[in-house]
């Protein structure tokens, strides 16, 4: 990338909507132009003119217009002040048009840029933005170099600074990957200075699982080291965009993950792990000479005439092939102090180190995070997500829009993509994928030990594992007994609740049939007693109803009077606590109590006036602690007591009509009795549960048993 001041996060902020705005522009009407959308006076202003341009120059090859890198050279020189972006420019242009000009020859390069011939031979393997192979260059254009101890058989790849060839080293007959520096003395000293810091990392390093070191030195001014050799190809071209079985998949990262956990115990520290940078080596098989692919991880060119790989290459089997990490190029290595040695020095401030579909996030901010293993961790996890759903958890049309996702996205959940994914491996892979480095695994061991229990259908660490998902695994494992346990658990709570309702509604009920027989008694012993008086003044015997009477006649209350005496005298004999209550608001002046008495009793009068006496009123409630229902009834006015009430001296109201709701009768029964009852019922129905609910729980107790039994006599 161009050099520039440091920027800050609104600065990426402003080259997102940029490129953005660019791109939109590009859609929906006439080519735009770049200046137009280039920020003034922003750190990130190369950044952004190196995205358009290339976004430009893709959209304009891609609607059949003639362009050429050399104009926007014109237009922008800053553009050719750094090599990377010049070359990256060029490669471009060389794979859109390759696309649909099959026959395009390199030559025509080497024509129109003739000061940099040697270097572009040497660079056209690299891809613009995306992590490709493209074809290779022509074998004859460059004559394989003579390297005293190796027979050097041919190009494997190219990369971005060195060549790998096929070799046989003579001294043991054994063939090997000779890497090499692309330009000796002449090399970028950046380059120089990661080429050996590559060979340094890999001296570190001894295990199955990374490809090995075997020699260093130098030929003709140019820098080499021998590899082993690794003949399966890389992961990168097995998977073909298609999602691996979860099993093999998990099993693959937990390998890697140990060998990446060796590679930071020795204070190596990876930093571009992806599919590319993981070599496959056949299961028993050593230094084959056929099916060579890219030993160079990072890599961008395409062998010719390559081949397809065979039917069961996607099956990533343990048994079938064997991972080894390589490419330590841009690895960062601790001394014994703890400081970076030379693989930091040539890390700027700004450059991207890294494939940004893998990258970490602290890997892609301009102010650089410190590194360490979470960043290897990060990048398991994003080739975890690539094994499960056959895509990188973020890519964008260019690197720098990827970069953007990175910083700013979050990826699409696994099971989106894969829903036979099981939710335990996705968490592993999420929690790798995590923004902040201290929320992912606080190494590539616990990685793979939290994979390994996966594997084992253990709880993970990724997640706490809660009381109820251990005892989903454990009814998953034994569906027979857990069946029968759970019936015989809920069996006596299901009864419990349900009868505790039904209890309730049948004493409620019972309770309340129960009053309104009480009232409907009253009423009609009340009926027959106005009768019983009107007969008795119609046999001229005098009546005095005054209280107190009248002495030498015949003493009778009146109705509202006997009713109110019989609920007295109920009150005080009754056995099942039942109690009768009369009031009125208007009451005789004798009744001391015979107005309402609280809410409940104004409402009923109230709602009983208001129905005319045709409806009740009941509630629920406690009365000195104990638990009751009141019923309340109006008591209508009939033809009988109209005169009655209208004539007698002491009544307070002189106008009721017949019909006129007087007062109201209210019956007050306990509910203790009736509860006792339904809990009697209750407990006897809860003790058939629970004889039930015990015998369930012995079979499957029993069923368990015998589940183990046969498991260790089969064993």
């Amino acid at each position: 990338m161009l050099p520039g001041p440091e920027p800050t996060a609104a600065d990426w902020l402003a080259l997102k909507d940029s490129v953005r705005c660019f791109e939109n522009a590009w859609r929906e009407g006439p080519r735009p132009l770049i200046d137009d959308y280039l920020p003034i006076d922003v750190p990130l202003r190369s950044r952004v003119l190196v995205e358009l341009v290339h976004i430009d120059l893709e959209l304009r090859l891609k609607a059949a217009e003639t362009v050429r890198v050399e104009e926007y050279l014109a237009r922008y020189p800053e553009l050719a002040s750094e090599q990377a972006v010049f070359f990256e420019l060029i490669a471009a242009e060389y794979e859109l048009r390759r696309r649909r000009e099959p026959g395009l020859a390199l030559d025509e390069y080497l024509l129109r840029f003739p000061q940099h011939r040697a270097e572009l031979a040497k660079q056209f393997a690299k891809a613009s933005n995306n992590v490709r192979d493209v074809a290779p260059m022509d074998p004859q254009a460059e004559p394989l170099p003579d390297v005293a101890g190796y027979e050097v058989l041919g190009v494997l790849g190219r990369g971005g600074m060195g060549v790998v060839y096929r070799a046989r080293q003579l001294a043991l007959q054994r063939i090997v990957a000779l890497k090499m520096i692309l330009t000796g003395s002449q090399a970028d000293p950046k380059n120089l200075a990661r080429f050996r810091a590559e060979a340094a990392a890999l001296a570190r390093l001894q295990h199955p699982n990374i490809v090995q070191i075997y020699d260093v030195g130098e030929s003709a001014g140019r820098s080499y080291f021998a590899l082993e050799f690794v003949a399966g190809g890389s992961l990168a071209r097995h998977l073909h965009g298609t999602p691996q079985p979860v099993r093999p998949a998990a099993q693959l990262i937990e390998t890697l993950a140990r060998a990446v956990h060796a590679a930071h115990s020795n204070g190596v520290i990876h930093r571009d792990l992806k599919p590319a940078n993981i070599l496959l080596q056949k299961s028993g098989v050593r230094n084959q000479e056929s099916g060579v692919r890219n030993q160079e991880s990072g890599v961008r060119n395409r062998e010719s005439g390559k081949k397809r790989m065979d039917a069961d290459s996607c099956l990533l089997t343990p048994d079938s092939w064997i991972p080894k990490i390589t490419d330590f190029g841009l690895a960062k290595c601790a001394g014994g102090d703890g400081e970076a040695t030379d693989p930091r020095g040539p890390t700027v401030t700004g450059e991207l180190l890294g494939t940004p579909n893998y990258m970490a996030p602290e890997q892609a901010m301009v102010s650089r995070q410190p590194l360490g293993p979470a960043t290897d961790v990060y990048s398991l996890g994003a080739i975890l997500y690539e094994l499960l759903t056959g895509r990188p958890p973020l890519t964008g049309q260019t690197a720098m829009a990827t970069v953007l996702q990175v910083l700013y996205s979050e990826p699409v959940c696994v099971s989106s993509l894969a829903p036979n994914v099981p939710r335990d491996l996705e968490t592993i892979c999420l929690k790798c994928l995590r923004k902040d480095p201290r929320q992912r695994y606080g190494s590539a061991l616990e990685l793979a030990e939290d994979i390994q229990r996966f594997l084992r259908d253990e709880p993970i660490r990724a997640r706490p594992v809660r009381a109820v998902e251990k005892l989903w695994r454990w009814v998953r494992h034994h569906p027979v007994p857990a069946g029968l346990l759970g019936a015989g658990l809920l069996a006596p709570v299901v009864a419990l609740i349900t009868l505790s309702l039904l209890s309730a509604r049948l004493v409620r009920s019972n309770a309340l049939e129960s009053a309104a027989q009480q009232a409907e008694l009253l009423e009609e012993a009340n009926n027959e007693y106005s009768r019983i008086v009107s007969r008795v003044e119609q046999a001229h015997y005098p009546i005095n109803k005054m209280v107190p009477p009248t002495p030498g006649t015949v003493p009778l209350s009146i109705p509202a009077t006997f009713l109110h005496d019989v609920g007295a005298q109920l009150a005080q004999n009754s056995k099942t606590g039942v109690k009768v209550r009369q009031y009125s608001d208007y009451p005789f002046p004798w009744r001391t109590d015979g107005g309402p008495r609280d809410e409940f009793e104004r409402e009923a009068l109230w709602r009983l006036r208001q129905s005319k006496g045709q409806e009740t009123v009941h509630e629920f409630g406690e009365i000195d602690g104990q638990r009751v229902v009141r019923y309340a009834q109006a008591r209508i006015m009939k033809s009988t007591c109209v005169e009655c009430h209208n004539t007698h001296p002491q009544s307070q109201r002189k106008d009721w009509q017949e019909g006129d709701v007087r007062g109201v009768l209210v019956i007050i029964r306990p509910l203790e009795k009736d509860e006792t009852r339904v809990g009697e019922a209750l407990r006897l129905a809860l003790l058939v549960s629970a004889v039930v609910s015990v015998l369930l729980l012995g079979g499957s107790m029993l069923v368990f048993w015998t589940g183990r039994r046969r498991a260790q006599l089969g064993s």
